[in-house]
């Protein structure tokens, strides 16, 4: 019986690594997409600039700027966003589930989380 059970939770494990580096893999495959056509069109509109824009802006300037920008973007676009989504499911979750398990405690944990995120 022991080893039945063992098992099973063997195989959520493992179907759990699997899905999570599956996620990983596409949402940092999505970011990278995002942040290359996002350069490549951001290069070709710096292409079609008129000479007298590279007069008063230096080239190194935007370069610099673009190269900050699209990193910051693509740490966005390929972790945070996944990240935040997951945390809020599970939240939601854990609430549903202790609405379900024990109301009381739950109005106990909302007003402590409310004192605690909301100052004075």
């Amino acid at each position: 019986m022991v080893k039945e059970y063992f098992g099973l939770l063997f195989l959520v494990a493992i179907s759990l690594a699997v899905f999570t580096a599956a996620r990983f893999f596409m949402v940092s495959w999505i970011g990278e997409r995002v942040t290359a056509d996002m350069r490549q069109s951001v290069y070709a509109h710096v292409l079609t600039q008129s000479p007298q824009f590279f007069e008063t802006v230096k080239t190194g300037e935007v370069l610099s700027r673009l190269t900050t920008d699209t990193t910051v973007i693509q740490n966005v676009v390929g972790s945070s966003i996944s990240m935040g989504l997951r945390n809020t499911v599970i939240g939601l979750g854990a609430v549903g589930m202790l609405i379900a398990t024990n109301p009381r405690l739950m109005i106990t944990v909302l007003f402590i989380i409310a004192l605690v995120s909301f100052p004075p």
